[in-house]
């Protein structure tokens, strides 16, 4: 006699991240437990799903996405009002046991990224004030000191807009609908 193997107790949820809470919503996942959260004055900590997708979508997106809505349960064509009703900028989904492993490692990545972006302001810096204190030494090469100034400048820009780019490409194909 074959063994079943046991359902996943995951659910599956929707986060609709926009500028404002639209009122249909309900009605365009009857059926589903819907919750409005307004990230900058409710205190979310208890599930650390949506803290982990605000995090990635402050970094990929912007400050501006201030409200969400989690949808437990999963209906296609409430997704597509949701961003049809012009309300909801971004969908993202959770569908399996992995899908929370993984939105956890890149919210992780996403803050190192952000102090990532940080030290390398900070390296780019110290690269400008030490290329004008050269400049000011008479045996110093112009050309040479330029091209140094430029390089690190160059570095600073493309390892931080790489790295974004790669955690952006993972959140996209991972969990946006």
């Amino acid at each position: 006699m074959a063994t079943r193997k046991p359902q996943s107790q995951i659910a599956n949820q929707t986060f609709l991240f926009g500028t404002a809470h639209e009122p249909q919503v309900s009605s365009w996942f009857s059926g589903c437990l819907v919750q409005d959260w307004d990230l900058e004055h409710d205190d979310f900590s208890s599930m650390p799903e949506l803290k982990h997708f605000a995090e990635l979508v402050r970094l990929l997106y912007g400050e501006g996405l201030t409200k969400v809505t989690c949808v437990i349960g999963h209906k296609p064509k409430g997704v597509l009002l949701a961003k049809a009703s012009g309300s909801y900028q971004v969908a993202c989904k959770l569908t399996a046991a992995a899908d929370y492993e993984t939105l956890e490692k890149l919210s992780r990545a996403a803050r190192e990224h952000t102090r990532q972006d940080r030290a390398t302001d900070e390296f780019y810096d110290a690269v400008f004030v030490m290329t004008r204190i050269l400049a000011n030494i008479p045996s110093c090469d112009a050309k040479k000191n330029d091209a140094l100034h430029k390089s690190a400048q160059r570095f600073a820009v493309n390892f931080t807009k790489k790295s974004k780019q790669q955690i952006e490409d993972i959140f996209t194909s991972t969990f946006v609908i």
